[in-house]
């Protein structure tokens, strides 16, 4: 007997399904952003890039130990893992190895718990954004 599935669980399988179509015909991730209601949001590392570089006013992906840029570099780590990218592939992105995402994705877990405020303001201004 087949059991069930609640509509969450269809809607979670559609956008698994798009999103392993998408990469293996175009070889590009990508991830969802939910929405309310039915409207989801598509993004590509180079557009979760792009709004990151456009916050903190330079590019993340070039050597630079500005404040600003760090942070920036840990909030991409954060969201594009969150969206559910490999490491590897969000490492190519900016130049990086698969260990220096994993560090930016554990240090913006840091910065948020002890709710750094010049982190959270980019975190913040990079999700309305991409929203």
């Amino acid at each position: 007997m087949k059991k069930e599935l609640t509509n969450e669980e269809k809607m979670v399988r559609t956008i698994n399904n798009f999103k392993k179509r998408f990469n293996r015909i175009y070889n590009v991730p990508v991830g969802v952003i939910p929405g309310l209601g039915k409207e989801h949001k598509f993004v590509t590392l180079d557009k979760i890039k792009a709004v990151v570089d456009e916050v903190v006013q330079n590019d993340i992906s070039i050597r630079n130990r500005k404040k600003v840029v760090v942070y920036g570099r840990h909030c991409y780590s954060k969201i594009a893992k969150d969206l559910g990218f490999a490491y590897t592939d969000i490492g190519n992105k900016i130049k990086r190895d698969h260990s220096s995402v994993i560090n930016g994705f554990h240090k913006a877990n840091d910065f948020a718990d002890c709710n750094d405020p010049l982190y959270i303001s980019i975190y913040n201004q990079i999700l309305t954004k991409l929203q």
